[in-house]
């Protein structure tokens, strides 16, 4: 497990990371070399955040179990609900 002084050593986790801040939490997550995935959802209200988070569980679960989907994997969600699926970025 890779340790940055910013992001404290922590045990494996089952499950991905939910942000709206997508560009300094790729930074972050991209040097570590295993990581449990990302979710990225936009800054909207309440119930829209929750209508997105669900469209995007829902296009992992299409594609298998979670952490078989999602390790090392970013998945986003834009406000319109439009889903891209790519790798975490490495440094």
């Amino acid at each position: 497990m890779s340790c940055l002084p910013s992001i404290p050593c922590l045990p494996p986790r089952e499950s991905p990371d939910l942000s709206g801040n997508a560009r300094d939490f790729r930074r972050l997550v991209g040097k570590t070399e295993v990581h449990p995935g990302l979710i990225i959802l936009p800054a909207v209200d309440r119930e829209g955040t929750w209508k997105l988070l669900q469209a995007a569980l829902a296009f992992i679960r299409e594609r298998g179990e979670l952490m078989d989907v999602m390790v090392n994997q970013v998945v986003e969600v834009d406000e319109s609900g439009n889903i891209t699926f790519s790798p975490l970025p490495s440094d």
